[in-house]
């Protein structure tokens, strides 16, 4: 399962992000989360990081260049992805988006999901059988800055989790040690068409 992912992927993914808030939000869980009855299963050692984290992604170290200013404006940006996944079922995640205009107006956006893991099994086409992840979104936050300037917050609401798939994807998932002794896991996405994998390893 082993294949990468393009940024371009994780843009089109998050581009979603919204600016409005029209629902009735869900409590942003910034301290104790009430699960309720949330599906949950215990999660097996092998998925959960040694470090805190899953972590996955790319940050551009390309600058854009103003010939009219004679100046650099900022990176190009990317997009980075962390999952904490816990024994008893929960998990943490957090998507973040950076992306850089030719104008040189620069765009970040954190979404922090918190909520309950249902764990099973596939088989996919290789006719290997792989341990599955399917995530149930309980509370989350949607932060975005502009320009450096001032942050702005919205509590996500359950038809942001409808409308937003990743935040409630399911995965087949891989774990291994890499060729330089970090310990990762290949998520592959099977709720969608085409399959989309994400190479994982633990937090560093």
């Amino acid at each position: 399962m082993k294949i990468s992912v393009s940024v371009l992927s994780l843009l089109l993914l998050f581009s979603s992000v919204s600016c409005t808030q029209k629902d009735k939000d869900v409590d942003p869980g910034s301290g104790h989360v009430d699960y309720g009855d949330s599906p949950r299963t215990p999660i097996p050692a092998e998925l959960i990081s040694p470090t805190q984290y899953w972590q996955f992604g790319i940050l551009s170290s390309t600058n854009f260049y103003d010939s009219y200013n004679s100046t650099y404006k900022d990176g190009a940006g990317g997009s980075y992805m962390f999952y904490d996944f816990n024994e008893d079922g929960t998990y943490t995640s957090l998507l973040y988006l950076k992306a850089t205009s030719s104008a040189g107006e620069t765009r970040q956006a954190w979404t922090e999901t918190k909520g309950t893991v249902v764990v099973g099994e596939t088989t996919l086409s290789n006719n290997v059988t792989y341990k599955t992840i399917e995530l149930h979104p309980v509370t989350g936050t949607d932060r975005w800055v502009i320009n450096y300037g001032a942050e702005t917050k919205k509590a996500l609401t359950q038809k942001d989790f409808e409308s937003r798939t990743l935040l409630k994807a399911k995965f087949a998932c891989e774990p291994f040690v890499s060729e330089y002794g970090v310990k990762s896991m290949d998520m592959l996405r099977i709720d969608t068409e085409p399959y989309v994998i994400f190479n994982f390893h633990e937090e560093k």
